[in-house]
């Protein structure tokens, strides 16, 4: 069984700051006070892959794709269900069922355009009758 690494909860929390501030993986430990050994190795550094990794993490967990609401959607569900709290779980049906567009209203509109022979007709009868017809 690997060994989990164990870092200084301070030091690894300042590294990651000072990651997330833009600042190089070597500046990051000298922020969190680390020795210059350990600087001069910051690429191979376990506290600042660890760090890289917990904020790749949290970015793709702040991610909002359909998804990604669709599931914690499900998740609440579950839980709502579990509670016996039925009125939240009709509301999440209902929202899954929107996303669906399973209750909209729509009516589908056919934009034909006129054929040359049509226009013809629809110039002659605008002629004969004197309006102006509409360009399509």
């Amino acid at each position: 069984m690997a060994k989990k690494a164990q870092f200084n909860p301070v030091k690894k929390a300042i590294v990651k700051s000072s990651l997330l501030k833009g600042k190089s993986a070597r500046q990051a430990l000298k922020d969190a006070g680390y020795s210059n050994a350990s600087v001069s190795h910051s690429t191979h550094c376990a506290v600042v892959k660890h760090s890289t990794a917990e904020i790749l993490a949290e970015f793709r967990m702040c991610d909002v794709t359909p998804e990604r609401v669709l599931a914690d959607l499900e998740h609440l569900q579950k839980l709502a269900l579990e509670k016996g709290d039925i009125p939240t779980a009709t509301k999440i049906t209902e929202l899954r069922g929107k996303y669906l567009a399973m209750w909209t209203d729509k009516k589908v509109i056919d934009h034909t355009i006129l054929t040359k022979e049509e226009q013809g007709i629809l110039s002659k009868y605008c002629d004969t009758n004197r309006l102006t017809p509409s360009s399509n």
